[in-house]
């Protein structure tokens, strides 16, 4: 009893540590500032950020719904699914429930990153934990996970992304086969882990469930059965099929599966050895074909020479001496999840560097269901994981225990150093102080929306997906508590025929915004017609005192 109240304390301890790392570390990259919650300036910067965070401002404006995902203010009258802007659903359900006792001006995108930090580290060491009872080592396999150059890079970018703990925690399962010795516990694992992918990102949901299904052909090659691995990948499947109807994925009117692009953002099959974006200090950037985000995929300099040094002696070991034969199992499904993730990674377009290899045809059916997932290159980080895992156990197996904690600090400190022009970027793009800028804000605009007969924006021709005017437009309409018409959804197109055929009939509480090419549409109905000085022309049926002083002549605009 003594002893086991002594490794509890020892585990707290270790944990302990690994959360102060967690959340130093996440600190030392990105500043303390984006942990207050009041402090929302730097998430208007017209990208991905800005789309999550408004995402979360209009669903926490609308009404509670069944689904209770779904929210029509940033799509009315048409419904959108919080999963579809990416706002961390299982963050913004939460935060919505608590909304009555949060101040007005509110972001939990700080807090994310540092809870996605804290478990980074704690399932690194937990992980570390499976190959060695040494707590240093632990702690310092932790903060090896820490420094993965694409769990830094996607942080603020692809915020919902960024949540690779949910890797780590399925790669757990995985790594602990041989310590689950209750039955019940890869059924609540696996369930678990679905319910958390479903509420984070459809990608992760992917990942984990790959991890999942290669951890059920574990289960089948070393027990001979059926029945239990496939009631694992039922129980992952459902809870997330659960979680996506609860938070309105299944049933929004607004986001569809696909809108292609299969092959366009697959893995290059040098991105594990390419520093784009000058993320390396020792090492240029290579040359590769069709350069996007996706490719990103580079190890750091300490993990790469931490897997030379676990080919090395796993080939020795294992084939050197014949010591495999009794993990034949082990080594079979890991060779498949490697493998089946970089050929899902690669997508039909393979290609290495700068040259284009092959491409293979792919039947309609699969490429409709493929282009789900069509930024396929993320599918590589699970690799990524699998050649840190390989490397820290060749360190905890082939090195003798004093020694292996040295091991590890050196490839922290050479990871680090090589991966310092990146936490650099990132600091120096998160840390000042930023000031939000409304490049809309003058006296019609303001006028207009302090109508309160006015309820509805509706933004007539077709935005182009990151337009800093859809960014400007949803700012309005949520900062004066209206509704428009078409925000950033993802895998949802706005088409101008099907903007032009939804205006009609015209409602006498609804802003119309037209442009040079839409103003065609007013024509021929009772719209009241201003011009706001920026380009746009504002349209309204009911009464409003700026509308009769400012009106103007729509067929003498259209004709000029």
């Amino acid at each position: 009893m003594k002893e086991r109240l002594l490794g509890r304390r020892k585990d707290i301890i270790t944990y302990l540590v690994l959360a102060v790392i967690g959340a130093a570390f996440f600190c030392a990259i990105y500043g303390y500032r984006v942990l207050k919650p009041w402090y929302t300036d730097w998430m208007y910067n017209d990208g991905d950020i800005e789309q999550h965070f408004m995402g979360w401002l209009g669903y926490r404006a609308g009404s509670w719904t069944f689904p209770v995902g779904n929210s029509d203010v940033l799509s009315y009258p048409g419904t959108y699914s919080i999963v579809y802007t990416d706002s961390i659903p299982l963050f913004a359900v939460l935060f919505k429930l608590l909304s009555p006792f949060l101040p007005e001006t509110f972001q939990y995108f700080g807090l994310w990153g540092l809870m996605c930090f804290v478990l980074q580290a704690w399932f690194g060491g937990a992980i570390t934990g499976r190959f060695t009872e040494s707590r240093i080592s632990m702690i310092l396999g932790g903060t090896a996970f820490l420094l993965t150059p694409v769990f830094i890079q996607r942080m603020f970018v692809h915020t919902a992304l960024a949540g690779h703990f949910v890797i780590l925690m399925a790669l757990y399962l995985f790594v602990s086969y041989e310590h689950n010795h209750t039955k019940k516990t890869p059924y609540i694992w696996a369930g678990v882990t679905g319910f958390l992918c479903a509420g984070m990102h459809v990608y992760l949901l992917l990942m984990c469930g790959i991890i999942v299904a290669s951890y059920a052909l574990l289960d089948l090659l070393k027990k001979k059965r059926i029945m239990r691995p496939v009631l694992v990948v039922l129980c992952y499947i459902s809870s997330a099929l659960l979680n996506l109807f609860i938070l309105g994925a299944l049933t929004s009117s607004n986001g569809s599966s696909s809108t292609g692009g299969l092959g366009e953002f697959g893995f290059n099959l040098n991105s594990f050895f390419n520093p784009l974006y000058h993320s390396s200090l020792f090492f240029g950037e290579l040359s590769i074909y069709n350069r996007n985000a996706e490719n990103y995929a580079y190890l750091g300099l300490g993990v790469i020479l931490m897997v030379i040094f676990a080919a090395v002696t796993t080939v020795i070991s294992f084939f050197g001496r014949k010591k495999g034969s009794g993990h034949k199992a082990e080594i079979a499904s890991v060779l498949v999840l490697f493998f089946l993730t970089v050929i899902i990674a690669s997508s039909p377009v393979i290609t290495c560097a700068d040259h284009k290899l092959f491409e293979y045809p792919v039947p309609g059916f699969i490429d409709k269901v493929w282009s789900i997932f069509r930024s396929s290159g993320r599918i590589i980080w699970v690799d990524i994981y699998l050649l840190v895992i390989w490397g820290i156990w060749a360190v905890s197996k082939y090195v003798p225990r004093k020694a292996a904690p040295l091991i590890l600090c050196a490839v922290i400190a050479v990871q680090a150093a090589d991966i310092s022009p990146l936490m650099r970027d990132k600091y120096e793009e998160f840390f000042p102080i930023v000031y939000k800028v409304n490049i809309m804000d003058n006296d019609i605009w303001r006028e207009v929306l302090s109508d309160p007969s006015v309820k509805h924006i509706y933004v007539t021709y077709e935005c182009e997906p990151y337009s800093v005017h859809r960014f400007a437009f949803a700012d309005m309409a949520l900062s004066s508590g209206r509704t428009m018409n078409q925000f950033l959804i993802a895998r949802n197109e706005f088409t101008s025929e099907g903007l032009a055929a939804d205006m009609f009939p015209i409602r006498d509480d609804t802003v119309y915004i037209f442009t040079d090419q839409t103003i065609y549409l007013a024509l021929g109905t009772d719209l009241k017609i201003i011009e706001t000085g920026d380009g746009f022309r504002l349209g309204y049926s009911g009464g409003s005192d700026i509308f009769d002083r400012l009106e103007v002549d729509c067929d003498t605009i259209e004709a000029q």
